[in-house]
Formats: C-alpha cells, structure tokens, sequence
C-alpha cells in the first residue's frame, strides 16, 4: 500500500499525513474541529511557526485559533 502525502495549508510543505494535524470543518454546523470527524478538512504541521503564518493567510475564526492553541499547549508547552 502506497503512503498517503499531504501538504501544509501554511507553509505548503509535504510529509506523511501522520506527520501532520487535521483540521476539519464538520457539516452541517461549520464547526471546525481538530484531528476527528468528518468533513472538509485541511492539515497543518503541528508547529508555531506554521499557525502564525496560516493566522496571516486564512480567516480561521477566534474558535480553531483557540483550540489550535491549546493542542499545541498541551503538547509542546507553551506557544
């Protein structure tokens, strides 16, 4: 079985889909959710550099900001 390559919606760059976080935007509410459900999803490597540059590029909503933020607290400490 061929591995799944996926891109960084922020800093374009391509790896393993393991290597990075889905973000999904679940139908009907448009809630955006991070790593689980289904939906319109995009992924963005799991660093602060990446979320700073997609917070410039795309209107995320204050929600997912939030949420991204946290994720990365709990994982890697302060962002």
């Amino acid at each position: 079985m061929e591995p799944n390559y996926r891109r960084c919606i922020s800093c374009r760059r391509v790896a393993l889909k393991q290597e990075f976080w889905r973000i999904v935007r679940v139908y009907p509410s448009g809630e955006l959710q991070l790593d689980r459900g289904m939906g319109r999803s995009a992924y963005l490597c799991p660093q602060a550099s990446c979320l700073q540059a997609a917070k410039k590029k795309i209107d995320w909503g204050d929600r997912f900001i939030n949420l991204y933020q946290k994720h990365c607290t709990k994982r890697y400490g302060n962002v």
